[in-house]
């Protein structure tokens, strides 16, 4: 028998431009009430990635908040997507190729030139072709969604995903593995391991498991799970060696923590919950002045990395008292914008700490437990 819980859809239908109002000033964000915790970071250790304008990639050293020059500006060109480090301190790269191609690139962590993976034809700000790349902590294994078309929910939350073919490449080979999915960009995460692969793809209410509507619904406590394209995201988790991709919970984006014991996942809307591989159990969870509010489907904030089972880094607000900085280098039209940060914080107890006091939303932040951050 099937659960009561409603499912809200409408048909996905392609963004469409949105008129842009230009500002005068520059409001403050929201805040959040101190006091930090002051030794949090000593706990970290990994490397956030980011782009440097234009084309170069920055990293920050944990627990040092070192900030280092990954690749320097000016020298290459653009990043479009980029991914988290992987133990060695590679990092996958979308950029700009000539004319209208978009170049999948492994680059290396001391910015020496990277291995070409391989190249699409594209065009536009954000690339149909190739999406954000996850690479494998170890194995070099790229993979990203391809041939990309958005779908809008025009019901609350009103989300745009981005939904195209699942492909995975060795990069040292330049080989592609055998998968026929389609999935939603940026959704892909590794497990620790390298040869299991977590994505999210569209299902229709009728084949998602029973138990994974209730445990969302339970999760959640609501009885309204909004659909586009009459599909809700299920996060799915494939082997590389092959066999069939097994849901696992409801939910668009995944975060898989560094021990590969846990993992958060963002649902439907902008609720956060955490996953438990052992006994599949469900709950939502709260970072402690969360930043999302972007929700334009590429500019998310969110959830970053979950060290542990315990540690998460997320796109936080400013904390009450501190200076709040504006974004450079900005559009005409849409003017700037002031800086959230990245902070750290504990799940179980709600203490956080500031990382990174100032980061453009326009950037992607990634993590990755690299062997030495030194």
């Amino acid at each position: 028998m099937r659960s009561t819980v409603t499912f809200a859809w409408a048909l996905g239908l392609a963004a469409l431009p949105c008129t842009t109002v230009i500002l005068a000033d520059t409001p403050d964000l929201p805040t959040i009430d101190g006091p930090e915790a002051e030794a949090l970071v000593k706990e970290l250790k990994g490397q956030l990635v980011y782009p440097k304008p234009v084309g170069g990639i920055l990293a920050t050293l944990l627990p040092s908040l070192e900030e280092r020059t990954v690749r320097p500006a000016g020298k290459e060109p653009a990043v479009i997507n980029l991914s988290g480090p992987d133990r060695d301190g590679r990092v996958a790269v979308v950029e700009s190729g000539p004319g209208k191609e978009v170049v999948l690139r492994l680059v290396r962590a001391n910015a020496s030139e990277g291995k070409e993976i391989l190249r699409r034809p594209d065009s536009g700000f954000r690339s149909k072709a190739i999406g954000r790349p996850a690479l494998s902590p170890v194995g070099a294994f790229v993979a990203f969604v391809a041939k990309m078309q958005d779908l809008r929910m025009p019901v609350e939350p009103k989300i745009i995903f981005q939904e195209g073919m699942l492909e995975v490449w060795q990069a040292d080979e330049r080989r592609r593995l055998e998968f026929e999915a389609k999935a939603i960009d940026r959704s892909l995460a590794w497990l620790p391991d390298g040869r299991r692969l977590l994505f999210s793809a569209l299902v229709g209410p009728d084949t998602v498991p029973q138990n994974l509507i209730d445990d969302y619904s339970r999760a959640t406590g609501s009885g309204v799970i909004p659909l586009v394209e009459r599909k809700a995201p299920v996060v799915h988790r494939i082997e590389l060696s092959g066999g069939k991709a097994l849901p696992l919970c409801l939910g668009r984006r995944s975060i898989v923590s560094t021990d590969g014991k846990v993992m958060l996942v963002e649902g439907i809307g902008f609720e956060w919950m955490l996953y438990d591989f052992s006994n599949r159990g469900l709950r939502l969870i709260k970072l402690p002045g969360l930043y999302d509010k972007d929700r334009l489907g590429v500019y998310e904030g969110g959830a970053i990395a979950l060290l542990g089972v315990d540690l998460a880094i997320y796109w936080g607000l400013p904390t009450t008292g501190s200076v709040q900085k504006t974004t450079k280098r900005n559009s005409p039209l849409v003017g700037a914008k002031k800086m959230p940060s990245i902070k750290a914080a504990r799940l179980t107890t709600g203490e956080f700490q500031t990382l990174i006091p100032f980061m453009d939303p326009r950037h992607e932040v990634l993590f990755g437990e690299v062997k030495e951050s030194k």
